[in-house]
């Protein structure tokens, strides 16, 4: 049997060259700001450190960052063929993982199109769950951890970007370095003209 692979998930993914200076400020903007723990999101309770702020982008100390990440979207959306007149970021926020995190927060962003996170450092990977086994109505008990077909991690780095659509499942696996894993996450929404003749409408 011949197999073909149709439609893939594409996932973006650019280093962004930024001062050291830079990460240190952000670093500390983040880990200085009121922490909520146990905060619910997407229905998920997680035990890790997320800012109460949701526009951290929209920061003057971020306005290069952010013009960076807008350059990088717009290759991306290109890449995946999407016609989108105008975009923006729609909310951001500033995420910290300390050690032994909980792990089992599986979740997607809804209300978004486009989602991404930028690394200020390194840490646990991020996992993204096979879309064709997380959108079928019959569920087997398999682990998935036992089967890499299931899943792909991408270990962050220091300066890494990573764009994917909001629908995609994907939980922070298990951080075990005794530094905490910082990172900005955000979510991208189109702007401008939607829709053909009939139920059009715009943003």
């Amino acid at each position: 049997m011949e197999f073909e692979n149709i439609f893939p998930t594409i996932i973006g993914k650019s280093q962004l060259k930024c001062p050291d200076d830079l990460y240190n400020t952000w670093i500390n903007y983040i880990i200085n700001l009121e922490k909520n723990e146990g905060i619910i999101r997407a229905n998920k309770i997680t035990s890790d450190n997320l800012t109460k702020e949701e526009r951290l982008l929209d920061h003057y100390i971020f306005r290069d960052l952010k013009f960076l990440i807008l350059k990088e979207v717009k290759k991306y959306v290109n890449k995946i063929d999407v016609p989108l007149e105008d975009f923006s970021i729609s909310n951001s926020w500033g995420y910290v993982v300390g050690k032994d995190n909980y792990d089992g927060n599986y979740h997607r962003h809804d209300n978004s199109f486009i989602s991404g996170v930028f690394y200020l450092t390194d840490g646990a990977p991020i996992e993204f769950l096979n879309p064709f086994n997380t959108t079928q109505i019959i569920k087997w008990a398999t682990d998935i951890q036992e089967n890499p077909s299931y899943f792909h991690r991408i270990a962050p780095f220091k300066g890494l970007l990573n764009l994917f659509p909001s629908s995609l499942v994907h939980r922070v696996t298990k951080h075990i370095e005794d530094n905490s894993r910082v990172c900005i996450a955000f979510n991208i929404f189109p702007k401008g003209y939607f829709g053909t003749s009939y139920g059009n409408f715009e943003i």
